[in-house]
């Protein structure tokens, strides 16, 4: 989504129930049960976050995705960052339900049954795989502050020369959208407050507001 709201590309977004996927049986390629699934020019489906922010950079070649900094911090979000969510997420059973709390939203689809189901059991469920998705991550809080370390040490080292972004540049490159997207799903989540805006990393919290700004904009691309 930080990609299609950085490009101000207009989408409709359809709400997954994560416990029947019945959204999905419609599609061309129903076997595939993963989200995000992108539907582009309402016929090709384009499925898997990777794929769909390739398919969407073929329109903006103007985005650096190629410099050693962009492919450091897209690596960086994707295969060291991202991968710390889930524990994070589940760690707690209490985790585990705020996490569910997106289905109470005013624009939710659901009924309040699916609404109630959803969150009691999808919260239990992630709870009680918190361990396998865990690999070799011994204390998920500890890696998550220290993947968060490296990013702040690196707006850090950028001196008074800084730009804002980890780019260096004047604009966000691939790195920045792909962290700031990674980061962006712990929005309005205890660990969000508490781990990466808790003022103990003043860069980080700079950052991440100015990527908040020139990523949504004061209007959003979503209908």
């Amino acid at each position: 989504k930080s990609l299609l709201h950085y490009t101000k590309t207009p989408y409709d977004a359809v709400e997954v129930n994560p416990l029947t996927k019945a959204e999905l049986k419609s599609l061309p390629d129903n076997e595939y049960k993963k989200v995000p699934i992108l539907m582009a020019n309402e016929k090709e489906q384009v499925n898997g976050s990777d794929v769909i922010v390739d398919y969407l950079l073929k329109e903006r070649p103007d985005i650096d995705t190629t410099s050693d900094s962009s492919v450091k911090w897209t690596t960086f979000a994707r295969d060291d960052l991202a991968p710390l969510l889930y524990p994070n997420l589940c760690n707690t059973l209490s985790n585990s339900y705020q996490a569910f709390g997106y289905v109470h939203k005013p624009d939710s689809p659901f009924t309040t049954i699916q609404r109630h189901s959803i969150q009691m059991i999808g919260s239990l469920a992630m709870y009680m795989t918190k361990d396998q998705k865990k690999e070799n991550i011994t204390d998920e809080v500890k890696a998550l502050e220290e993947a968060l370390e490296t990013v702040e040490q690196a707006l850090q080292e950028q001196g008074e020369t800084k730009s804002g972004y980890l780019s260096g540049q004047s604009e966000p490159h691939l790195g920045d959208l792909t962290v700031y997207g990674v980061l962006r799903g712990l929005k309005g989540l205890a660990v969000m407050d508490d781990i990466v805006l808790n003022g103990n990393r003043p860069e980080i919290q700079r950052w991440f507001h100015l990527m908040e700004n020139v990523v949504e904009g004061s209007t959003s691309s979503e209908r």
